[in-house]
Protein backbone atom coordinates (compact mmCIF):
# COMPACT_ATOMS: atom_id res chain seq x y z
CA UNK A 1 0.00 0.00 0.00
CA UNK A 2 2.82 1.94 -0.10
CA UNK A 3 2.14 5.32 -2.45
CA UNK A 4 -0.89 4.53 -2.75
CA UNK A 5 -4.64 5.42 -1.54
CA UNK A 6 -6.35 2.73 0.32
CA UNK A 7 -9.44 1.72 1.65
CA UNK A 8 -9.48 -0.65 4.39
CA UNK A 9 -12.32 -1.61 6.88
CA UNK A 10 -11.39 -2.43 10.02
CA UNK A 11 -13.08 -3.52 13.34
CA UNK A 12 -9.84 -2.44 15.61
CA UNK A 13 -7.78 0.70 15.33
CA UNK A 14 -4.57 -1.15 16.34
CA UNK A 15 -5.16 -3.15 12.90
CA UNK A 16 -4.54 0.24 10.93
CA UNK A 17 -1.98 2.21 13.25
CA UNK A 18 0.45 3.06 10.55
CA UNK A 19 -2.22 4.28 8.12
CA UNK A 20 -1.43 8.63 7.33
CA UNK A 21 -5.26 8.97 8.21
CA UNK A 22 -8.13 7.21 9.85
CA UNK A 23 -11.66 7.71 8.66
CA UNK A 24 -14.39 6.57 11.53
CA UNK A 25 -17.66 6.05 9.64
CA UNK A 26 -21.03 5.42 10.95
CA UNK A 27 -23.98 5.20 8.89
CA UNK A 28 -22.01 6.16 5.89
CA UNK A 29 -21.27 9.81 7.44
CA UNK A 30 -17.37 10.45 8.38
CA UNK A 31 -17.46 11.26 12.19
CA UNK A 32 -14.18 11.59 13.49
CA UNK A 33 -10.87 11.49 11.15
CA UNK A 34 -7.09 12.27 12.52
CA UNK A 35 -4.09 9.44 12.91
CA UNK A 36 -4.21 7.15 15.20
CA UNK A 37 -2.60 8.62 18.18
CA UNK A 38 -5.31 11.65 18.53
CA UNK A 39 -7.96 8.93 17.93
CA UNK A 40 -6.82 6.77 20.29
CA UNK A 41 -7.64 8.73 23.27
CA UNK A 42 -11.29 9.63 21.74
CA UNK A 43 -13.00 7.74 24.18
CA UNK A 44 -16.37 8.20 21.89
CA UNK A 45 -15.16 6.09 19.37
CA UNK A 46 -14.47 3.28 21.49
CA UNK A 47 -18.00 3.40 23.66
CA UNK A 48 -20.02 4.04 20.19
CA UNK A 49 -19.30 0.48 19.29
CA UNK A 50 -20.51 -0.92 22.39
Amino acid sequence: MVNRTSVVVAHWLSTIKGTVVIAIVKNGVIIEKGKHEKLINNKDIFTMHH
